[in-house]
């Protein structure tokens, strides 16, 4: 078992539960210069396991390694434009390599191919359909459409218990759920990531892999 975890600024590589290696020391890590960080908060891994891809939050962008932890590039800027963020807090790739990333600040959904060409885009601030309010979760299932969930808790929450569905390019199919605690309802739902857990603790994120 492989896992990449985010600790405030770095990330770590662990194999069955051995620390394997570091990509940068400590006096490395935060900044806003290639390879640094200011609050990554998520990792997505090629299949191949040749580059990963991470959401490094407060400098609005993604950057890529290779998983040695060789630098290759980033793209994104501070906006609202396409192909910039303002908050991106997760990542996803689906079935054919491409990307998805959310924005809590412009509360939409990017889809990127794995160069960061941009692709489609969804998604505004609100409480209708396809519509969310600081969403955080989503996954993919095996036709990737893309399941997303608004936080609840949250003071900018929508307040909505719900799940929605998306299609590959953002349309909006279908949703489900709402605010209590009988069946099919739900209390600040949490969507699980395809193929990881998510455990949270104070400022570390760890994902695990082939659990």
């Amino acid at each position: 078992m492989v896992t990449f975890g985010l600790l405030t600024e770095a990330i770590i590589v662990f194999k069955n539960s051995t620390r394997m290696e570091n990509f940068f020391s400590n006096s490395d890590l935060l900044g806003a210069k290639s390879g640094q960080f200011n609050n990554p908060r998520q990792v997505a891994v090629e299949k191949d396991m040749k580059y990963l891809y991470v959401v490094d939050s407060k400098n609005n962008r993604i950057q890529k390694f290779f998983t040695n932890g060789t630098f290759v590039k980033s793209w994104g800027t501070l906006g609202t434009g396409n192909g910039q963020f303002s908050l991106p807090v997760t990542i996803i790739m689906d079935s054919k390599g491409n990307l998805i990333v959310n924005e809590r600040g412009n509360s939409r959904v990017q889809k990127f191919d794995s160069n960061g060409t941009f692709l489609p885009k969804f998604g505004s601030a609100g409480k209708g359909d396809g519509q969310y309010s600081e969403m955080e979760h989503r996954t993919t299932d095996s036709f990737d459409n893309i399941y997303m969930n608004d936080p609840q808790s949250c003071p900018d929450g929508s307040g909505m218990a719900r799940v929605q569905k998306f299609d590959t390019n953002g349309h909006f199919i279908t949703k489900f759920g709402s605010s209590s605690s009988g069946d099919g309802q739900f209390t600040d739902p949490w969507i699980q990531m395809e193929m990881y857990t998510l455990l949270i603790a104070k400022t570390i994120i760890y994902r695990y892999s082939n659990l």
